[in-house]
């Protein structure tokens, strides 16, 4: 693998190759991804997006019993953090497992001594 950008362009621009064998997949995916990315709105509705989807995760956490970390005022739309549960029964591991089984996507988070998050 080679990631001298420099020498790629160069090659690019002196004879319309690339140094070596093309990824065409990562081409491929980029296209698509632009592809999608227009579809939906360009950033503007992307970010409406992403805004919805956090509205419905803050509801549903909230109604779980759930605190944000972040102060809505500094959090992100993208990613949300909450703190643990400080209910006894409360395991992360497991929490964890149940939701990588249905396809969901967390992490403990590092940081802050004393401050169960994820």
């Amino acid at each position: 693998m080679s990631l001298d950008l420099v020498e790629q362009h160069l090659s690019l621009e002196s004879n319309g190759q690339f140094r070596f064998t093309p990824p065409t997949h990562t081409f491929l995916a980029f296209r698509t991804a632009i592809r999608e990315y227009r579809k939906e709105g360009g950033l503007e509705g992307r970010a409406a997006r992403y805004r919805e989807n956090q509205r419905l995760l803050l509801d549903g956490m909230a109604r779980l019993g759930y605190r944000r970390l972040v102060h809505p005022q500094h959090a992100s739309y993208i990613i949300t953090a909450f703190l643990n549960p400080t209910h006894a029964n409360f395991d992360f591991k497991i929490f964890y497992t149940k939701l990588t089984e249905k396809g969901e996507q967390t992490g403990e988070l590092k940081g802050r001594e004393g401050l169960p998050k994820f």
